[in-house]
């Protein structure tokens, strides 16, 4: 069992981005306001990663059961990006929601201090870089392999639309809606600069 989705549901799952992008972009004058929207935001691009990441995991999966593909290392690639985020995203809920630690400001006065990047801020950015690389090069990659190395054409051509297509689609609408936003916030940055802000 697996969900093939056309290609506006495949745009759909990327709706959490918009409004974290909308939201991070609402002029606040309050700063507790603006921490509030940028947790929110922040809440809604994990949620947003986690769909696709899910999405893309179960089509590689579902590949890997319907072509009984024996590869235990293609299976475990698939499934550690799958397994970060969730936990990530669980990290991200109880740190907005449950436990929320936002910055207090105060008027530092002298040298800044150094900020630090933790062992688990290694960790993260490691996690989040394999599922990149996962999402974008390994997965797609080696179904369309093992998809031509299928000899019968009839099921050559059902793996292709059944699992090669929607992860081919949603690669695409992801680049567009990185393209989207580039676009977007350059925009909003040259109105900012040009109107003083």
């Amino acid at each position: 069992m697996h969900i093939k989705l056309n290609t506006g549901q495949t745009f759909a799952l990327f709706l959490p981005f918009v409004a974290a992008f909308a939201l991070s972009n609402v002029p606040n004058a309050a700063n507790d306001n603006l921490q509030t929207n940028f947790a929110i935001a922040n809440f809604l691009s994990v949620l947003g990663l986690t769909v696709i990441i899910s999405y893309q995991a179960s089509l590689a999966l579902g590949f890997t059961n319907r072509s009984n593909t024996k590869s235990i290392l293609f299976k475990w690639n698939a499934l550690i990006p799958l397994l970060f985020i969730s936990l990530y995203l669980l990290y991200v809920i109880y740190f907005t929601f449950i436990n929320p630690e936002y910055y207090q400001h105060k008027n530092n006065y002298g040298p800044l201090r150094k900020a630090d990047f933790r062992a688990s801020g290694w960790v993260i950015l490691f996690f989040l870089v394999h599922a990149f690389i996962t999402f974008y090069f390994i997965n797609n990659q080696f179904v369309a392999r093992k998809i031509n190395g299928v000899t019968n054409a009839d099921e050559q051509d059902l793996l292709k639309e059944d699992f090669l297509l929607p992860m081919k689609r949603l690669t695409k609408a992801s680049v567009w809606l990185i393209a989207a936003f580039i676009f977007l916030t350059t925009v909003m940055d040259i109105i900012k600069l040009k109107n003083g802000h």
